[in-house]
């Protein structure tokens, strides 16, 4: 709201005369709006704003033209000057100050952000490494002077930091390291800093870990094989009570919609090998069927399946499906195993013909409740190291059952969209014998060397 500042307008008559001034009462304090008038000295389209905080008169350029816009960007400013005094931030610092660099930075992916290129929630954890561990030691140095010894001085004395263990983790100690590195680099973008400065030898002992990559929480063929059939018998049960309704209780049909819901869900992601959160996103036109290629033989011909005469035909053998997915790191086209064929046309039959449109998503909401009652009753909640399973513990399954049947590591890792080191290191590492004995067994010594 603007407030009238006639009566302690000590400008002088010239002044009055070449600017334009609108004052803004911010809770009892002055934010003071003016722009230079044309023909003047020094005009200037854009307004200025200017207040008197920490004992001090602060000023900057709005960089707006129009008076709207101008108050809107000083308000920010003046919001900024009272958040930076709460946190015990300096207001205004030399731009070689490692404070001042921090800023730009934080400013910087605010901006990635605001276009989605980043996560909600990354600016926020970077300012709060920094504002703990970063500004107390080496907020106020210049950033030429953060050299190798300054880096290990303040190693020592975040070894000394403990908020909640009594070790510093080394995972934590690496983000504030990435952090220091990220804002150095924006100084050297800005012009003040000419180039990284060696780090000292003690953080590569500090960040090194001495214990092995963990394996994923997954299920094992039997259990997975209990799970599903546990999931189809509990939808069965359902729907015995939806068709005929004790006298006590009710909303069967609720139930018997909720369990054939995570029965279909359960499927998609065992056989598809896709993130929970990848399988939200894909809609009903994503899914494709495709129908298989006859080989060609050498001779020109093709090859065909015999059937022997009591194996009754499968209308869905010589079929796939595909699913395009919005991914986590890229889009993809994900094969799924031919088992999900036949099961996604009874999804069809029961879920589609209730009223599901090709932009309607398949799996709108994740069934969280629902499998976790699963997995209480049959007692598959927590695996043999004591860590809860989840439904991402059906894509880690989908992960060993592929390197079980022999798929190539870099075409695995291409198909889940994640790094051929992440399938060595965290699934092929930890493959137990018990998953390959077919191969151990019947294939000779010489192949298996």
């Amino acid at each position: 709201m603007a407030v009238s500042t006639r009566q302690n307008d000590q400008r002088s008559a010239n002044t009055k005369k070449t600017t334009e001034r609108v004052t803004l009462d911010m809770g009892g304090r002055a934010l003071t709006l003016y722009r230079i008038k044309d023909g003047a000295k020094n005009s200037s389209p854009y307004w200025q704003c200017r207040c008197f905080i920490d004992g001090k008169s602060r000023q900057v350029s709005t960089k707006e033209e129009n008076l709207s816009s101008a108050k809107e960007a000083a308000k920010q400013w003046y919001a900024s000057l009272i958040l930076k005094m709460e946190q015990g931030l300096p207001l205004k610092s030399d731009p070689r100050m490692l404070d001042s660099v921090a800023e730009s930075y934080f400013q910087r992916c605010d901006e990635l952000v605001k276009k989605k290129r980043r996560h909600k929630n990354y600016t926020r954890d970077k300012r709060t490494r920094y504002k703990n561990y970063l500004h107390p030691f080496l907020g106020q140095d210049r950033v030429h002077e953060i050299a190798t010894k300054r880096i290990n001085e303040w190693l020592k004395w975040r070894n000394k930091q403990r908020l909640k263990t009594s070790e510093l983790l080394t995972s934590e100690l690496k983000k504030e390291i990435e952090v220091l590195r990220a804002i150095l680099n924006e100084a050297i973008s800005e012009g003040v800093l000419e180039s990284q400065p060696s780090y000292p030898p003690s953080i590569r002992l500090e960040t090194m870990s001495v214990k092995k990559p963990t394996n994923r929480i997954y299920f094992n063929a039997e259990e997975f094989k209990l799970l599903i059939e546990t999931a189809t018998s509990r939808a069965q049960e359902a729907k015995e009570l939806a068709l005929n309704p004790p006298p006590k209780g009710g909303n069967y049909k609720k139930i018997y919609h909720d369990r054939l819901y995570l029965y279909y869900y359960l499927n998609f992601l065992a056989y598809t090998g896709m993130r929970p959160e990848e399988a939200q996103r894909v809609r009903l036109k994503d899914i494709h069927i495709h129908i298989k290629q006859p080989l060609k033989t050498p001779f020109g011909g093709t090859y065909f399946q015999i059937r022997l005469p009591y194996q009754p035909p499968d209308p869905y053998k010589d079929q796939y499906l595909t699913v395009d997915v919005k991914g986590k790191r890229k889009d993809r086209k994900i094969v799924a195993k031919e088992a999900l064929v036949p099961i996604f046309e009874h999804f069809k039959k029961s879920i589609v013909a209730q009223g599901l449109n090709a932009e309607d998503r398949i799996f709108a909401h994740s069934p969280y409740t629902g499998l976790n009652s699963l997995l209480g009753s049959i007692d598959l909640k927590i695996d043999n190291m004591g860590r809860k399973r989840d439904a991402k513990s059906l894509r880690h399954y989908y992960i060993m059952q592929s390197l079980a049947d022999g798929i190539d590591i870099y075409q695995l890792s291409q198909h889940c969209d994640v790094s051929p080191d992440v399938i060595r290191n965290h699934y092929a590492a930890h493959m137990p014998s018990e998953q390959f004995k077919a191969q151990l067994i019947s294939n000779p010594v010489n192949d298996l060397l």
